[in-house]
């Protein structure tokens, strides 16, 4: 019921940062608890499908972003998502997936600057 409930307020984002932010917030934690459930192929599936719209709205909010800060909440927002992503595909064993995320969050992603240089990555890679 709460997934449906933040689908349908997608539709109500006016374009405001904030409201990208905290909708983003909000799948990434539903995804979070989908992954913290048992290793079963279901909940994983809807751990990488919740985590995909937070990636989905991070991007979005970045282009309405209009300061500096919430560019930079956006940029760690994403790079935090990706890793979860990645995460996910390592426990589902798609390793090309999870070679995929670290290229992206090494090389910065979509030209926002520096890559991502946290400690989980050499791991994933």
């Amino acid at each position: 019921l709460a997934v449906t409930l933040l689908n349908r307020a997608k539709n109500m984002l006016f374009g405001s940062p904030d409201h990208y932010k905290s909708l983003s917030n909000q799948f990434l934690a539903f995804g979070k608890s989908a992954l913290s459930r048992d290793d079963d192929d279901c909940s994983l599936n809807d751990a990488l499908r919740l985590m995909n719209e937070a990636l989905d709205l991070c991007e979005k909010g970045l282009a309405t972003a209009k300061t500096r800060e919430d560019t930079m909440e956006f940029t760690g927002m994403r790079t935090k998502t990706l890793r979860f992503i990645s995460a996910v595909h390592l426990q589902k064993g798609e390793y090309e997936s999870v070679i995929k995320c670290v290229k992206v969050l090494r090389n910065g992603g979509n030209g926002s600057g520096g890559a991502d240089q946290h400690a989980s990555l050499p791991v994933l890679a």
